[in-house]
């Protein structure tokens, strides 16, 4: 609780971030051909602050927050859930899997860029932890992974 009760996790915020990483999103992941421009400027332009921003908020989250790589998960959920309630919340009557498709991918992208930063800084033993651990898959046992 009181990770969240900074002014920048209010809700106008959030939604501000949201909408400057919809605006930086590379024209490749919107489904566009690469060399098409939008009203934001020319791809090229788009690609790097999109990584930029999402970086540099990991690492921040990260030295502040403590923000690790399982945290991810649990964070593309809550993004998920948050998004399709508030499309249906907002009047939106489509097609709502396609709005949960949409946002999946939207929230897969944000980990791409994220994940590698975090990955880096992750403690030895979670590492250590994630190999010996079995996959929940009949007949996987430790370091089915490798």
């Amino acid at each position: 609780k009181e990770v969240v009760r900074f002014p920048v996790c209010r809700a106008s915020n959030i939604n501000k971030l949201v909408d400057t990483l919809l605006a930086y999103l590379p024209a490749s992941d919107l489904g566009l051909a690469p060399d098409v421009a939008t009203a934001d400027g020319p791809p090229a332009a788009r690609q790097p602050a999109f990584a930029s921003l999402l970086r540099a908020g990991a690492m921040l989250a990260q030295v502040h927050g403590q923000l690790r790589l399982r945290h991810i998960d649990p964070f593309r959920v809550a993004l998920i859930e948050v998004a399709c309630r508030r499309a249906a919340a907002g009047g939106y009557t489509g097609d709502t899997k396609r709005v949960r498709q949409a946002w999946e991918a939207f929230s897969y992208v944000l980990g791409s860029q994220v994940a590698p930063c975090l990955m880096l800084a992750e403690p030895s033993t979670d590492y250590v932890s994630a190999v010996a651990a079995p996959l929940p898959t009949p007949g996987a046992g430790p370091c089915a992974a490798l």
